[in-house]
């Protein structure tokens, strides 16, 4: 649905939830202005047009709806913010939260991977294909490419599945240019134990060893990245495998 379409003012009214994402206690020096946690006072009808998780959640037999509150304590609530950010608008910008260049390039790099993770887990494709292709620029725009770092790497891999788009793309990139130091950043002791805690990676880049330098395509188009629409019944299984965790 278009944010232009008058259709779409019809879901931000009515009834809302709260939704309070992040640790609800930390340890940090000053709880008082953290960002461990944030609460949103979000419509239902939004939440539940663009993400079956939390459409399950206001509307099935859960606590959730009883409470009149989802708690995501796993997630990141910048992450979030950003995905209340697509919906209202579809699109969001990502801020540099640091006044150092290489640590904002960290923070942009990974939040873009951290909402993908979360439109995998909130079921929603759209949102996951908008940061997918947000990445895809990042690292692949010819004069403005940005470094993947083996910290990108490792996030990826311990937070999607061995088969996701997200895993796939940046093992093909890492795979690609695994010999150039202008696209890849990392010690080579952070890349020795990168390889060695995940045997596809380790597989793919010796694998790559056999093709000529020059001959070294493993990044796809970008359309290739995407994910379709999960099939329904997909969907509905991981929706119980939730309400049993709850």
């Amino acid at each position: 649905m278009s944010r232009r379409d008058p259709k779409h003012l019809k879901i931000l009214r009515g009834a809302s939830i709260e939704i309070s994402v992040g640790l609800s206690s930390c340890l940090c020096s000053r709880p008082e202005s953290c960002d461990c946690n944030e609460s949103w006072f979000l419509p239902k009808a939004l939440i539940s047009q663009y993400s079956p998780f939390l459409r399950a959640a206001c509307t099935r037999d859960f606590k959730e709806r009883d409470q009149n509150l989802i708690e995501l304590p796993e997630d990141d609530p910048a992450a979030f913010a950003l995905f209340v950010e697509w919906m209202y608008y579809g699109e969001y910008t990502v801020l540099a939260s640091s006044s150092t260049l290489s640590e904002s390039l960290h923070n942009d790099t990974n939040m873009n991977a951290k909402c993908w993770v979360l439109g995998d887990k909130l079921l929603c494709t759209e949102f996951k294909n908008y940061a997918m292709g947000r990445l895809y620029m990042q690292h692949t725009a010819r004069s403005t490419g940005r470094v993947v770092a083996t910290y990108n790497v490792q996030y990826v891999c311990e937070h999607s599945a061995t088969t996701s788009k997200l895993r796939q793309f940046y093992l093909d990139y890492v795979v690609e240019h695994f010999a150039d130091p202008t696209r890849l950043k990392g010690t080579t002791e952070e890349w020795d134990e990168l390889l060695i805690h995940h045997k596809d990676l380790r597989m793919l880049v010796f694998q790559s060893f056999k093709t000529a330098p020059d001959q070294r395509r493993f990044v796809q188009s970008e359309m290739n990245y995407m994910d379709q629409d999960e099939l329904l019944s997909n969907t509905l299984d991981r929706l119980r495998i939730e309400g049993n965790d709850s």
